[in-house]
């Protein structure tokens, strides 16, 4: 399972929830992409750590390449069924992650 976060937002929350339930049901592990200041942000593991705290699963945390192509080609290295993200980046980026989908394979769930 992959969850794309771009900051702390609500929405980001519940794409997390959402990738942590289903997460749950599958293999138990958890690849969370996000960009570096975010993941350098203080506190950002600890704030992860504790939205997640309720689920039973293993966390990686993962930067997101500089580039959108290499993001793609990172993506589909995961070999990755179902990508969760925030429906906010579907309106802004809607062709792109269709694209995505359609190149790797994999399921998107947008999380309102």
């Amino acid at each position: 399972m992959l969850a794309l976060l771009r900051d702390r937002a609500p929405a980001s929350v519940r794409v997390l929830e959402a990738a942590a339930l289903l997460t749950e049901v599958k293999d138990g592990l958890l690849t969370v992409i996000c960009p570096p200041d975010l993941a350098g942000e203080d506190g950002f593991e600890q704030w992860l750590a504790d939205r997640l705290a309720a689920y039973a699963l293993r966390i990686e945390i993962e930067l997101a390449p500089p580039d959108l192509p290499a993001l793609h080609s990172r993506i589909a290295e995961l070999d990755c069924r179902l990508l969760v993200v925030a429906a906010a980046a579907a309106e802004d980026d809607a062709v792109r992650l269709r694209e995505l989908s359609e190149r790797t394979a994999c399921d998107l769930l947008f999380v309102q």
